[in-house]
């Protein structure tokens, strides 16, 4: 699937980078187990990592990806910068479409659901059609009530107010064509289906078959007609946050042999580390830098970048101010 691969590219390409962990949150992340799976066991008033990996679909047909939001925003500091950049990049938007968002997501704060401290990993899987897509999103909702926080905040935004119902046992609302279930507690799944929701509410850990240890942010897997089939991540290794892209193009035409699609590759790091300016030039610097590696039909792709370098990026765009916040992302 095509938006799952460019998905998967975009979320190596431009993170939104963390500091290095505390000892707390090292113990805390040690108790879940060295492969970064879940004990099955919920913390007191909290979330425990790894969750939403037991409510995932048991196929991913045409791919995955896995992102542990709360490792991204792990430290206070990006965090409270992630709180000054979501407020602004609300309120840019002139169009009637962007207002009724930001009206949306402020209704959604005051029914006590908040997006940026309470998400904590997210887990979307695709199947054989666009249309067969779940997004299971995990965080600390236990208590909020997030289906009407979500209800109320879809009338803000001029909608109409979707009605809580019930199938098998999970409350859900229709969500356009879609449909959002609380599957657990701390678990929220939108799928196409609702009758889905009584498999996908029964714990099954999926942890190990999508990657998912504890230094990993971000993992993913898929295949695409022009791609090929895809894995990679974004991992944490000392330091440094190490991105990892793997292609293995076997079955594809002389367009997408292993050496034409590392020179695609190499083409496209050139153009991006060059674009990169600004907040985010030490990316550019990091992107510049990447490494192509093949072997027979294979092409590997690393990035390597400083946490610290990619902490400094939210800081910056945090710190600008609106009309030059908004040239910087046109780019």
């Amino acid at each position: 699937m095509r938006a799952l691969f460019l998905a998967a590219t975009l979320a190596l390409t431009l993170p939104v980078a963390a500091c290095s962990k505390d000892k707390k949150e090292e113990a805390s992340a040690d108790k879940d187990g060295k492969d970064g799976k879940s004990s099955g066991k919920k913390k007191s008033g909290g979330y425990a990592r790894g969750e939403v990996l037991s409510h995932v679909p048991k196929s991913c047909k045409s791919g995955r990806i896995y992102v542990d939001v709360a490792g991204i925003l792990r430290s206070d500091a990006i965090l409270a910068s992630a709180d000054v950049l979501e407020e602004k990049l609300a309120s840019m938007g002139k169009s009637s479409g962007d207002k009724k968002a930001k009206k949306g997501l402020d209704a959604l704060k005051k029914a006590g659901l908040d997006p940026t401290h309470d998400v904590k990993e997210v887990a979307i899987c695709a199947g054989v059609d666009k249309n067969d897509m779940t997004i299971v999103v995990g965080g600390d909702f236990a208590g909020k009530d997030p289906l009407d926080a979500i209800a109320k905040a879809s009338e803000a935004a001029g909608e109409d107010e979707p009605k809580v119902k019930e199938v098998d046992g999970v409350k859900y609302l229709k969500a356009g064509k879609a449909f959002l279930g609380l599957v657990a507690p701390n678990v929220l799944v939108f799928a196409a289906d609702k009758d889905s929701f009584s498999d996908l509410a029964k714990e099954n850990d999926q942890s190990s078959a999508w990657g998912a240890g504890k230094s990993k942010l971000i993992a993913f897997k898929g295949k695409d007609k022009k791609a090929g089939e895809f894995e990679g991540s974004l991992e944490e290794k000392g330091e440094d946050l190490v991105a990892k892209l793997v292609l293995d193009v076997k079955g594809l035409d002389e367009k997408g042999s292993s050496s034409a699609v590392k020179k695609q590759l190499e083409a496209t790091a050139e153009q991006l580390g060059k674009k990169l300016k600004g907040p985010f030039k030490k990316l550019g610097d990091a992107v510049a830098e990447t490494k192509f590696e093949v072997d027979g039909d294979t092409v590997t792709v690393k990035i390597s970048v400083p946490s610290s370098d990619l902490a400094d990026v939210i800081k910056k765009l945090a710190a600008m101010e609106e009309k030059d916040l908004k040239e910087t992302v046109d780019l």
